[in-house]
């Protein structure tokens, strides 16, 4: 029967802080929330999936993706023809809800066909659900 992978790892670690007692090492002060955040980090990557997101613009030069996922700074250009209007991206997402807007020719908007929504400082968003 194949262990989860949380379970593989988790057992690695242990292991590890076993073999590191017999070892004479010193960390810095703030190794410790480096290292809990590295792990977040490595779970968050661990439990994330390949997405997909497709666009139409009829017209657009350069359609390029912002989002939540990357703390709404720095634009991804997605592939496309300009010819066809049809663009496209793939990410690895961790599971959860991800806002995100297109920047069309420089211009900041939403997909209609992408599912959208209002959010809490009232403005809108396309988004993806990673599940």
């Amino acid at each position: 029967t194949a262990l989860p992978l949380q379970s593989i790892v988790e057992s690695w670690t242990n292991q590890l802080q076993v073999m590191l007692k017999h070892v004479a090492v010193s960390f810095p002060p703030d190794f410790k929330y480096e290292l809990e955040a590295t792990q977040k980090a490595s779970w968050a990557f661990l439990d994330s999936r390949t997405s997909r997101i497709d666009v139409t613009r009829i017209g657009a030069k350069r359609v390029n993706l912002v989002g939540s996922f990357n703390d709404w700074s720095g634009q991804l250009q997605m592939t496309g023809s300009p010819a066809d209007g049809k663009f496209r991206i793939k990410l690895r997402l961790p599971r959860t809800k991800h806002l995100f807007k297109l920047v069309v020719d420089g211009e900041w908007t939403t997909d209609s066909k992408n599912p959208e929504e209002i959010d809490a400082n009232g403005f809108k968003n396309n988004y993806i659900v990673v599940s």
